[in-house]
């Protein structure tokens, strides 16, 4: 929810952003359609995606193989650097101590 209300959708359209992206991911049978939209966004929104993404992963605190390799292959997916998302995942453990 964080991450639409930054990149410009309120409170009143979330529900309907939530329910349009339901409808279209229960009729689909393919990942392309949905990446190819993300390729195309800058650097600092996929940032935002990914720090979402970890942030979710990492909601119990931990991260394990499976989650890990997920991530890893998002990445490849979306044309984002492994490394910069191993920085980001590992920024939100350290918040996530204090």
């Amino acid at each position: 929810k964080q991450a639409l209300l930054q990149i410009g959708a309120n409170n009143e359209n979330l529900e309907k952003i939530f329910l349009d992206g339901k409808k279209i991911e229960e009729n689909s049978n393919q990942i392309l359609e949905f990446t190819k939209e993300i390729k195309k966004i800058d650097i600092k929104m996929k940032t935002l995606v990914f720090k979402t993404l970890w942030e979710i992963v990492l909601s119990d605190n931990k991260s394990g193989i499976y989650e890990n390799n997920l991530m890893r292959r998002i990445c490849g997916l979306l044309y984002f650097p492994d490394k910069l998302s191993g920085e980001i995942k590992s920024k939100i453990i350290g918040n996530n101590k204090q």
